[in-house]
């Protein structure tokens, strides 16, 4: 896992692609040029519209309280382009704690009336913040993610990444540990989207029956 990253589109020259687990969730793997570390894409139809998912990935500082793994996120400055730095620090089981700064540029956002698609990508920035002693900085760490409507309120999502998360960890426990997280990340991301989606219908209802109390004689 990682709370995921991607690589660039593939061309001709590049690795194929393998599938390394179907079903409700579709991932696939292949190494990436000159690391020992493998590429993800994982895709899937999460029961979700665009607009809550992008709420959901956008909004760092609830990441603790859904993502596995997140003790913290936090955004840390945004830049005249409009990307924006952030930093996300985990508390992982049996090897140590890790922390990484990426950059994240915003690729594609929803319309104001929450249709369209959602799109971004991101790519490491270890420098950004000095390196604490408890703490492994993740030094590869590259990702995108593509929200597209699918109708009824579902949104086909998918999600590319390249992570590397350094230290004593042998690249292969990585890799695995990369592939197995994916599952566990979306299925994550949709709950929060839902519970987003719930929450904004009831206050636009709230609103709704606000508005069709009659205002008091004069």
């Amino acid at each position: 896992m990682l709370i995921s990253l991607l690589a660039a589109p593939g061309t001709a020259a590049e690795p194929a692609w393998e599938t390394v687990a179907t079903g409700a969730i579709t991932v696939k793997a292949r190494p990436r040029p000159d690391s020992a570390v493998f590429e993800v894409w994982a895709e899937a139809d999460l029961d979700a519209p665009v607009k809550d998912i992008q709420d959901t990935l956008t909004t760092m500082d609830r990441f603790h309280r859904f993502m596995p793994y997140v003790r913290a996120a936090k955004e840390v400055s945004r830049e005249a382009d409009g990307s924006v730095y952030t930093y996300t620090e985990l508390g992982l089981p049996v090897v140590s704690d890790r922390d990484y700064v990426v950059r994240v540029w915003l690729d594609e956002g929803v319309n104001p009336d929450g249709s369209g698609s959602f799109r971004c990508h991101w790519q490491a920035a270890p420098d950004k913040l000095p390196a604490r002693d408890s703490l492994v900085r993740v030094k590869v760490n590259e990702g995108r993610w593509e929200v597209t409507p699918k109708g009824n309120g579902k949104s086909h999502v998918v999600y590319r990444f390249a992570a590397d998360p350094g230290g004593m960890l042998p690249a292969w426990a990585a890799n695995y540990g990369n592939r197995r997280g994916v599952s566990g990340t979306l299925e994550a991301i949709e709950k929060e989207a839902q519970r987003r989606q719930k929450e904004r219908a009831a206050t636009a209802q709230k609103a709704e029956q606000a508005s069709a109390v009659p205002s008091p004689a004069r």
